[in-house]
């Protein structure tokens, strides 16, 4: 498996603007401080996915881990360097079995048993949160800070926090036990992405 740094975890987002400036951004922000990318494409067809797959994989390469968002078949088609899990979605233990031992596996956990869950079928990591409502998933449930660590606590694997989390308010997860932040608008609607993914990076870390 790849060594991997969940400290600030981009969700892309390509909602409104034009493939230059998307990968430009998700250049710029590696650029400043991102440590593992995520492609999230919610809307996108098959064809437009793997594209954006194939384009993302090679600004991340040799950077940072490339991560795919729900679609095991993409993540094993372009050879990613992992695939994240929704709560809802395929099992860590039938994913791994597709994509092998050396990828790196996230899963959603949002409880003590989700969170063993996965550890036990092999995940690398989870998320967890959302610790503030968000537009990018308006349905996400809100935990509390102690819930957050309880979790965390239940198991060896690191998580990284998810959920509205912006430079403003990242106090929030101090003593949590999480191991990285994931932050999508954050980044992604801002016009100097490098700027702020540095920013954010020197927050986590002052803050955690």
């Amino acid at each position: 498996m790849k060594n991997f740094d969940l400290s600030l975890y981009l969700v892309t987002d390509s909602t409104g603007i034009s493939d230059e400036i998307f990968y430009k951004k998700i250049d710029d922000a590696i650029s400043g401080g991102v440590t593992i990318v995520q492609l999230r494409e919610k809307t996108a067809d098959d064809d437009m996915f793997l594209k954006k797959a194939k384009a993302v994989k090679e600004i991340c390469k040799n950077r940072v881990p490339f991560i795919i968002n729900d679609r095991v078949d993409i993540a094993k088609a372009i050879d990613a360097d992992g695939v994240h899990l929704g709560e809802n979605d395929m099992s860590v233990k039938a994913a791994r079995k597709i994509l092998g031992d050396d990828k790196i596996i996230g899963k959603t956990a949002k409880t003590v048993k989700s969170a063993l869950l996965s550890q036990s079928e092999g995940a690398n990591y989870f998320g967890i949160g959302a610790f503030f409502a968000t537009g990018t998933k308006s349905d996400a449930l809100v935990l509390n800070p102690s819930d957050i660590k309880k979790v965390n606590m239940s198991v060896n694997i690191p998580s990284v926090g998810i959920g509205g989390l912006t430079y403003e308010n990242m106090d929030i997860i101090s003593g949590t036990g999480i191991s990285g932040i994931a932050v999508s608008s954050a980044i992604m609607k801002s016009d100097f992405p490098k700027d702020r993914a540095k920013e954010l990076k020197e927050k986590f870390i002052s803050v955690i």
